[in-house]
């Protein structure tokens, strides 16, 4: 297509440039509790598509192009690079700053847009599909678009699936084993209940794995006795967790009858949840790490982020965490505790572990907690 004003370039329509939008941009928890980074295309995006593209599988290649043609492949980055924010659309789903997802509209006319995805194999069945529709369909109502159109093979079941389930109401033709929706994406009654459900699944299993791990290390620069990683050690032993439990410090020296290791990744199996008891200047060296053993969830009892009321530190931890999937509890935290029988967590700086409630409490506040 071609739109009005825009150029040429090899053949490919270029639509007019308009501001980079960074409320575009957002965080959201996936299906399996994870998390990732939602943001518009940037032209500087080229290299990172390209080495998406080189990891997905001949049938996902196949799914999204009716074909596997490496020229076809190189046209698509091209095309995709050439957005202009309004006509032309496309989201990046990012997992540590790495690209798992991509999802695009052209205008085809008046109020109505063409859609297209691509999820990365090892990211599909995530709800990513789901999380790009959302998206998209938010961005093109902002421009004045209230309809989309795709093409999908008769095949390809999981993304027929996510079109099925998004709660809008899509018509649907068949010509040569191509199934073409058409559907609505003004908000209705039944999308908000879908949005909202799917929200709640994730937030709620996000949770679940921060709250109840079965694996725990405590992550700190001084085993000795009486510095907050020892404390925290003892708390946790002496609050009845029977999950796997270690400690990782640069001695590699254990706790009591804990195992010490010099690293997350020498303990050798999962780790769900990490406590940190670290300055702030090593606590981001460790996140890499974290998020290459599957880490879950960190908790941060130690680490001074904030300087003068500059918030800057503390929000670009936030991000990197985020990028890389996991949840943070943290910094300067008094902990986690969680007193379910099933669970018996006490992951704090509370020597004694609280008697069992019917109260969850949760407290930004020192002053207030007390």
């Amino acid at each position: 297509m071609t739109e009005e004003g825009g150029a040429q370039a090899d053949g490919i329509s270029v639509p007019e440039a308009h501001t980079y939008p960074h409320h575009w941009e957002a965080d959201v928890v996936l299906r399996d509790g994870r998390t990732c980074h939602i943001r518009p295309i940037r032209p500087s995006d080229g290299p990172a598509l390209e080495e998406f593209h080189k990891g997905l599988s001949e049938e996902t290649l196949y799914m999204r192009f009716f074909t596997a043609s490496p020229e076809l492949m190189a046209r698509d980055i091209e095309r995709l690079l050439q957005v202009d924010y309004r006509e032309r659309v496309a989201l990046l789903a990012l997992v540590g700053g790495e690209v798992v997802g991509v999802g695009a509209y052209d205008s085809v006319g008046r109020a109505e847009g063409e859609i297209a995805f691509t999820i990365s194999d090892a990211h599909q069945g995530r709800g990513l599909g789901s999380v790009l529709l959302e998206h998209l369909a938010a961005v093109a109502r902002e421009n004045g678009i209230h309809r989309f159109r795709a093409e999908v093979l008769s095949g390809n079941k999981k993304m027929l699936a996510t079109f099925a389930a998004a709660g809008y109401s899509p018509s649907q033709e068949v010509e040569d084993g191509i199934v073409l929706l058409d559907f609505d994406i003004d908000p209705t009654l039944k999308s908000r209940r879908v949005a909202r459900s799917r929200e709640h699944r994730a937030e709620s299993l996000s949770i679940q794995r921060l709250v109840a791990p079965e694996s725990v290390a405590v992550v700190c620069d001084d085993t000795s006795a009486g510095s907050p990683g020892a404390n925290v050690v003892a708390n946790i032993r002496g609050g009845g967790f029977d999950g796997h439990l270690s400690v990782v410090s640069p001695s590699g020296d254990g706790v009591g009858d804990v195992e010490g290791y010099p690293s997350l990744s020498a303990i050798g199996s999962d780790v769900d949840l990490v406590v940190m008891a670290l300055d702030a200047k090593d606590v981001v060296a460790q996140l890499d790490e974290c998020a290459r053993c599957a880490v879950r969830g960190i908790v941060l009892v130690t680490g001074d982020f904030i300087t003068d009321h500059d918030y800057s530190r503390q929000q670009a931890l936030v991000a990197r965490v985020r990028e890389l999937g996991m949840r943070l509890l943290g910094p300067n935290s008094l902990g986690l505790i969680n007193t379910d029988p099933g669970v018996s967590l006490n992951a704090s700086l509370v020597p004694q572990m609280p008697k069992r409630g019917r109260i969850g409490f949760f407290s930004q506040t020192g002053a207030f907690g007390s």
